[in-house]
């Protein structure tokens, strides 16, 4: 399933000699876009992190170096763009906990309620 993500920017950017206002971001990022960053780093607004991953998946094509130059609020419109990817995903689903049984007691441990047994009956 290819997601794609439109954002609408708060201030206009200078792409290519036009002003633009919206981006997409044309596919979910990979672990090799990602590079170092983490999901995490993107969804918090880094902006190392999304001066790493926005110009490899953003259309119109947006530099590092504009990315760099953006506003805060511009910036966390783009972070806020990657949530995009997570909407369709069902987390319960993602994750099963499983449990076992209590683990029986250890030797060591049954021998020593054991000896503690037989001295209670001595008494």
């Amino acid at each position: 399933m290819n997601t794609q993500v439109e954002i609408t920017l708060p201030s206009p950017v200078p792409v290519n000699g036009s002003e633009i206002k919206t981006i997409t971001y044309t596919r979910e990022p990979t672990g090799k876009d990602l590079g170092r960053f983490t999901p995490m780093d993107l969804m918090e607004g880094n902006r190392r992190a999304l001066q790493q991953v926005v110009p490899r998946i953003a259309s119109p094509y947006i530099s590092d170096a504009q990315i760099k130059e953006m506003g805060f609020s511009n910036l966390q419109a783009l972070a806020n763009g990657f949530g995009g990817f997570l909407e369709h995903v069902n987390v319960d689903e993602m994750v099963t906990v499983k449990t076992s049984p209590s683990t029986p007691a250890s030797p060591v441990s049954s021998t020593q309620a054991e000896s503690s047994k037989a001295s209670a009956q001595k008494t």
